[in-house]
């Protein structure tokens, strides 16, 4: 038998709750070293378990069943009873850092304006973000809702997706049909993390840090843009 927690029952007295194997809670502590996002971790193991949750700071938990979300946990420490009259046994949680960063990496052909007729209307550009997570619910309802038992390797992929996208709408915005080349390099070039924000809000994130490295194609090559 084990020992989970006591109490005082009067000033000279104090009194154990004694657990069964069975009745025992079993911990889950989240590795930092282990990505950004961890999970989904499957609850149907723990039916009629409970479980010790413990969050460090920055760290929280999302809690789903069949795709809707069911509860979030600030960083902190809970107990959680699952199945019957506790937290549905179908469930997935998700754990997140909001103190650390993904960092995307990338490198993708994207639709230039063309600086003179017949100049090349493609480059290939390339870089690095890190983004942090900043919502985690609504990061959740973009990033993850719709793909059922993925985690972070599809964060990943979608992400070095979108990224490029966001760059080539800035460029597209920034630089007309009279832009020259150089205009273009600047464009790409000078952008900062925060100028993302409002781009990156709608995913629950926030650029901390990015690096842009581009180089113009060769006006001999042609290649096609990915549609």
């Amino acid at each position: 038998m084990y020992c989970l927690d006591h109490h005082l029952s009067d000033m000279n007295r104090i009194s154990w709750e004694q657990w069964t194997d069975k009745q025992t809670p079993i911990t889950w502590r989240i590795d930092p070293d282990k990505g950004v996002v961890q999970g989904p971790l499957d609850l149907c193991f723990l039916d009629g378990r409970t479980l010790h949750l413990v969050l460090n700071p920055g760290q929280v938990a999302l809690l789903t069943a069949r795709g809707e979300q069911r509860a979030f946990f600030p960083d902190g420490a809970y107990l959680l009873g699952i199945g019957a009259n506790g937290l549905p046994a179908d469930g997935l949680m998700y754990f997140m850092h909001t103190e650390q960063s993904l960092r995307i990496t990338w490198e993708q052909v994207i639709p230039v304006p063309p600086v003179a007729p017949g100049s090349p209307a493609t480059r290939r550009a390339s870089g690095s973000f890190d983004v942090r997570i900043e919502s985690p619910i609504r990061f959740y309802q973009e990033m993850l809702r719709n793909h059922a038992g993925e985690g972070e390797s599809i964060c990943y992929d979608m992400l070095s997706r979108i990224m490029p996208t966001l760059l080539t709408i800035r460029l597209a915005q920034a630089c007309g049909p009279g832009a020259t080349i150089e205009d273009q390099r600047t464009a790409l070039t000078t952008l900062h993390p925060e100028d993302l924000a409002v781009d990156l809000a709608p995913y629950g994130l926030g650029c901390t840090a990015m690096e842009i490295d581009e180089s113009f194609l060769p006006a001999d090559r042609t290649v096609t843009v990915p549609t």
